[in-house]
């Protein structure tokens, strides 16, 4: 888990899980990431199983964070950041246009699999998806 944190901003969250996909190559090997010159990670993912984080939101405008996805455990819910500075719902991923999200989720509720199925599974879905070339 990564920190995100601005110190000139006074803002600072810690995602449920965040990665580096299109800025991945900017941060590569890097021990420490600051985000007042390094850029944020273009996906954060917040589970909200018991409390909604759409307070957080207003921090991950502020840090930048491009893509924040949100789970409450029945849906996936997926916004972008706008030229605003604001959140808006979308039904399409930034990072992964080809995935059906509607698809994406149903992951997210598979029971009665081990990890490593649940990966393989996923990874091969991924791989179709895009060689289908989903728009």
């Amino acid at each position: 888990m990564m920190t995100c944190r601005r110190e000139d901003l006074r803002k600072a969250l810690e995602a449920d899980e965040s990665y580096y996909i299109a800025n991945e190559s900017k941060v590569r090997n890097r021990e420490d990431i600051d985000l007042e010159v390094d850029p944020p990670p273009d996906l954060a993912l917040e589970i909200d199983i018991s409390h909604s984080s759409m307070d957080r939101m207003a921090i991950y405008a502020a840090l930048r964070v491009p893509e924040v996805w949100t789970w409450d455990g029945e849906s996936l819910r997926v916004f972008l950041l706008s030229p605003r500075g604001t959140y808006r719902q979308s039904e399409r991923s930034k990072a992964f246009p080809f995935l059906p999200l509607i698809e994406f989720a149903k992951f997210l509720t598979r029971t009665g699999f081990s990890e490593t199925q649940l990966l393989r599974s996923f990874r091969s879905w991924v791989r179709k998806q895009k060689k289908q070339g989903w728009t």
